[in-house]
């Protein structure tokens, strides 16, 4: 795809407390593309992370983001992507950590009667096996939905996972 664009935020970074940090910018994306029959996409576009330290132990991370992607799909450029999440870590022992997220993306597709929306939960555990090798155990749930004029789509999707990780 022939296209060209640009993403403009103004924002801060901030760390009033020790209880929370973050960054959160705001301002205006735009993809335009060299084809005629491809629409532009373009408007609101926002970044944002902030994290609270509600004890020693526990870590709230909230995200969320505006952005253009490509699509993959026939007929369409691009798409106009906003995502939302809210995740929270807890060290449970030294050596064990415990991880629950919750996701939401809202897909909108230019020059297609197309809006997809994805709702995704996670949740893991890692196992410090020593200070160089973890052990995790996750499960994420994700519910994918696609409608349009001549569709509703939908499909869910269980995965478990167990992984080893090394670090030097």
């Amino acid at each position: 795809m022939i296209s060209n664009g640009f993403e403009l935020l103004a924002g801060v970074s901030f760390e009033p407390a020790a209880l929370i940090r973050g960054s959160i910018g705001i301002g205006y994306i735009q993809q335009r593309f060299r084809l005629p029959f491809y629409n532009d996409l373009g408007g609101l576009g926002f970044n944002a992370t902030v994290q609270f330290f509600p004890t020693q132990l526990t870590t709230v991370t909230i995200r969320g983001n505006r952005s253009v992607l490509d699509s993959g799909i026939p007929g369409s450029g691009g798409y106009l992507s906003t995502q939302g999440s809210i995740q929270i870590d807890h060290e449970w022992l030294r050596q064990l950590i415990l991880s629950a997220s919750l996701g939401y993306q809202d897909s909108r597709f230019n020059n297609l009667d197309r809006t997809d929306g994805r709702i995704s939960a996670k949740a893991s555990a890692t196992y410090r096996i020593s200070r160089y090798a973890g052990l995790k155990f996750g499960f994420e749930r994700l519910d994918q939905s696609s409608n349009g004029t001549d569709r509703y789509r939908a499909f869910k999707d269980n995965r478990a996972t167990i992984g080893l990780t090394l670090t030097r």
